[in-house]
Protein backbone atom coordinates (compact mmCIF):
# COMPACT_ATOMS: atom_id res chain seq x y z
CA UNK A 1 0.00 0.00 0.00
CA UNK A 2 1.55 3.25 -1.13
CA UNK A 3 0.91 6.11 1.77
CA UNK A 4 -0.78 8.98 0.67
CA UNK A 5 0.08 12.28 0.61
CA UNK A 6 -1.43 13.99 4.02
CA UNK A 7 -0.26 10.68 5.59
CA UNK A 8 3.18 11.37 4.96
CA UNK A 9 2.44 15.62 6.06
CA UNK A 10 1.05 14.53 8.91
CA UNK A 11 3.47 11.64 9.94
CA UNK A 12 6.16 14.84 10.80
CA UNK A 13 6.05 16.79 14.18
CA UNK A 14 5.65 20.60 12.58
CA UNK A 15 2.37 20.40 11.19
CA UNK A 16 0.73 19.54 14.67
CA UNK A 17 2.98 21.93 16.46
CA UNK A 18 2.02 24.50 14.27
CA UNK A 19 -1.54 23.85 14.74
CA UNK A 20 -1.15 23.64 18.61
CA UNK A 21 0.27 26.54 19.00
CA UNK A 22 -0.83 28.40 16.05
CA UNK A 23 -4.86 28.21 16.55
CA UNK A 24 -3.85 29.65 20.87
CA UNK A 25 -2.51 32.60 19.28
CA UNK A 26 -5.06 33.20 16.68
CA UNK A 27 -7.91 32.83 19.49
CA UNK A 28 -5.98 35.12 21.97
CA UNK A 29 -5.52 38.16 19.31
CA UNK A 30 -9.29 37.85 18.37
CA UNK A 31 -10.24 38.38 21.96
CA UNK A 32 -7.95 41.29 22.26
CA UNK A 33 -9.32 42.71 18.79
CA UNK A 34 -12.96 42.06 20.57
CA UNK A 35 -11.47 43.77 23.61
CA UNK A 36 -12.43 47.51 24.47
CA UNK A 37 -10.29 47.67 27.54
CA UNK A 38 -6.94 49.09 28.92
CA UNK A 39 -3.33 47.27 28.64
CA UNK A 40 -4.56 45.30 31.74
CA UNK A 41 -8.05 43.83 29.28
CA UNK A 42 -5.68 42.96 26.81
CA UNK A 43 -3.19 40.91 28.45
CA UNK A 44 -6.19 39.14 30.51
CA UNK A 45 -7.84 38.46 26.85
CA UNK A 46 -4.28 36.90 25.23
CA UNK A 47 -4.02 35.03 28.35
CA UNK A 48 -8.14 34.02 28.37
CA UNK A 49 -8.39 33.55 24.29
CA UNK A 50 -4.44 30.97 24.86
CA UNK A 51 -5.70 29.12 27.23
CA UNK A 52 -9.41 28.31 25.49
CA UNK A 53 -7.62 27.85 22.31
CA UNK A 54 -5.28 25.25 23.79
CA UNK A 55 -7.55 23.19 25.47
CA UNK A 56 -9.69 23.67 22.29
CA UNK A 57 -6.84 22.44 19.80
CA UNK A 58 -5.00 19.63 22.24
CA UNK A 59 -8.78 17.97 22.43
CA UNK A 60 -9.37 18.48 18.10
CA UNK A 61 -5.51 17.32 17.74
CA UNK A 62 -5.72 14.58 19.79
CA UNK A 63 -8.91 13.08 18.02
CA UNK A 64 -7.03 14.06 14.63
CA UNK A 65 -4.04 12.24 16.09
CA UNK A 66 -6.06 8.87 16.84
CA UNK A 67 -7.85 9.03 13.15
CA UNK A 68 -5.11 9.36 11.54
CA UNK A 69 -3.37 6.36 13.70
CA UNK A 70 -6.38 4.33 12.17
CA UNK A 71 -5.60 5.44 9.37
CA UNK A 72 -2.11 4.41 8.95
CA UNK A 73 -3.59 1.05 10.24
CA UNK A 74 -2.85 0.85 13.96
CA UNK A 75 -3.40 -0.90 16.16
CA UNK A 76 -0.06 -2.50 15.77
CA UNK A 77 1.21 -5.37 16.90
CA UNK A 78 4.54 -7.61 17.26
CA UNK A 79 5.16 -8.94 13.92
CA UNK A 80 3.07 -6.36 11.89
CA UNK A 81 5.07 -5.40 8.32
CA UNK A 82 5.14 -1.69 8.65
CA UNK A 83 6.34 1.46 6.06
CA UNK A 84 8.30 4.25 8.02
CA UNK A 85 7.08 7.37 6.42
CA UNK A 86 9.04 10.20 7.99
CA UNK A 87 12.85 10.80 8.85
CA UNK A 88 16.30 8.81 8.18
CA UNK A 89 14.91 5.70 7.49
CA UNK A 90 11.71 7.38 5.58
CA UNK A 91 10.69 4.73 3.05
CA UNK A 92 11.87 0.83 5.12
CA UNK A 93 9.98 -1.73 5.38
CA UNK A 94 10.22 -3.13 8.47
CA UNK A 95 8.73 -5.52 10.68
CA UNK A 96 7.50 -3.86 14.70
CA UNK A 97 9.22 -5.86 17.29
CA UNK A 98 7.72 -4.06 19.92
CA UNK A 99 4.92 -2.04 20.89
CA UNK A 100 4.13 0.09 23.72
CA UNK A 101 0.72 0.56 23.51
CA UNK A 102 0.22 3.18 26.77
CA UNK A 103 2.88 5.36 24.80
CA UNK A 104 0.82 4.88 21.31
CA UNK A 105 4.81 3.86 20.02
CA UNK A 106 6.28 0.65 18.56
CA UNK A 107 9.93 -0.01 17.89
CA UNK A 108 10.96 -1.32 14.47
CA UNK A 109 13.71 -3.82 13.44
CA UNK A 110 16.19 -1.15 11.61
CA UNK A 111 19.50 -2.91 12.71
CA UNK A 112 21.09 -3.45 15.87
CA UNK A 113 22.90 0.19 16.63
CA UNK A 114 19.11 2.08 16.17
CA UNK A 115 17.89 -0.67 19.01
CA UNK A 116 20.56 0.24 21.25
CA UNK A 117 20.50 4.13 20.85
CA UNK A 118 16.95 3.55 20.60
CA UNK A 119 16.49 5.03 17.13
CA UNK A 120 13.69 2.46 16.18
CA UNK A 121 10.81 4.21 18.22
CA UNK A 122 8.52 5.95 16.01
CA UNK A 123 4.76 6.77 16.56
CA UNK A 124 1.53 5.10 15.40
CA UNK A 125 1.28 8.08 13.02
CA UNK A 126 4.48 7.60 11.66
CA UNK A 127 4.51 4.03 9.95
CA UNK A 128 1.83 2.55 8.12
CA UNK A 129 0.58 -0.75 7.81
CA UNK A 130 2.22 -2.64 5.05
CA UNK A 131 1.03 -6.32 5.45
CA UNK A 132 -0.65 -8.36 8.60
CA UNK A 133 1.96 -10.82 9.86
CA UNK A 134 1.61 -13.29 12.17
CA UNK A 135 2.21 -11.93 15.62
CA UNK A 136 5.75 -13.47 17.31
CA UNK A 137 4.92 -13.58 20.55
CA UNK A 138 3.76 -11.14 22.83
CA UNK A 139 1.13 -8.51 21.99
CA UNK A 140 -1.15 -11.21 20.41
CA UNK A 141 -4.12 -10.23 17.77
CA UNK A 142 -7.61 -9.60 19.53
Amino acid sequence: MKPSITQRFLANNWPWKIVFWGFPLCIGLYFVMQSDSNRTGYIMSIVVGALIGVIVSYFFLRTLWHIRARINGAPFYKGDIVLILTGKYRGQVVSIYEVWKDRNQVRVDIGEQAKIDAKDVFSFIEVCRETQAKPISGLERP
